[in-house]
Order: C-alpha cells, then sequence, then structure tokens
C-alpha cells in the first residue's frame, strides 16, 4: 500500500471518503500493485464508485465527500478546491497536486446490496471494496 500512499498521496484526502458508500476502482489500482508504477497522464485520476439505488443519494455522499475534502485540504494550507459535475452525471476533483478523484454512480439493480453487487459484478483483480483504515 506504499504505492499507493507514494502514487496518489493518498493520506492528504483517503479519510475525506466514506467506504460504506464507496469503492477505489481502475487503473488506479493495478497501478499501486505493480514494482515499478506507469505514469500514462499527467494528472493520475482515482475513480471512486457509489454503489446504489438512488442518484440522490450519491449526490449527497459526493457532497459529504466534497465537504470533508474541503475541510482536511484547508487545514493544510490548500484552498480553492472545485467540484465539477460532468456530463454524465459524476464529479470530478482536481486536488492541488494533479491527482483527480473521479466520482462515478453504479446503479444497483432492485434490492442487490450494493456490496454484494461489487463483488459479483467488477473484476475483483482491479476493484478494492472498502479500503478503511490502512493508512494510521
Amino acid at each position: 500500500m506504499m504505492n499507493f500512499e507514494t502514487r496518489f498521496k493518498s493520506s492528504t484526502w483517503i479519510e475525506a471518503i466514506d467506504f460504506n458508500k464507496f469503492h477505489i476502482s481502475g487503473g488506479c489500482v493495478v497501478n499501486i500493485v505493480c514494482k515499478q508504477p506507469f505514469s500514462d497522464i499527467a494528472t493520475e485520476q482515482i475513480d471512486i464508485n457509489f454503489n446504489g439505488h438512488s442518484f440522490s443519494e450519491f449526490d449527497d455522499a459526493v457532497a459529504i465527500a466534497f465537504a470533508n475534502l474541503t475541510s482536511i485540504l484547508s487545514k493544510k494550507g490548500s484552498f480553492g478546491l472545485k467540484l465539477t459535475k460532468k456530463a454524465n452525471g459524476g464529479y470530478n476533483v482536481i486536488l492541488p497536486f494533479d491527482i483527480k478523484l473521479q466520482f462515478n454512480y453504479k446503479d444497483v439493480p432492485g434490492e442487490a446490496d450494493p456490496v454484494s453487487y461489487v463483488l459479483h459484478s467488477s473484476d475483483l483483480d482491479i476493484s478494492q471494496v472498502a479500503l478503511i483504515g490502512y493508512i494510521k
């Protein structure tokens, strides 16, 4: 997990995210397990997915995460954080050190349990579920 900190400066933002509602997935997860991480773009992107039944619940969860991010970073002297809504309804936050947090909504069908849905519909080799507490 040191690669996650080194590559994505996770200790500065990870506590802002409620991993009971979100999970991290995508290329950033693959990148942190590589001995020599690859650099594909100037701004590193972290996909943070919300799996749920309600888009308004997603909006609320992102608003709380953004408020937490703003509070954490302002204590470290970083101000002017901006939340941008994408055309597909997701959100982007570019952190002051060229890390982009991309919040995505994933609709969970019917009465399916969101965590169970992630486990059964994602490639587990590139998906992180409920990452919590490793930075203490």
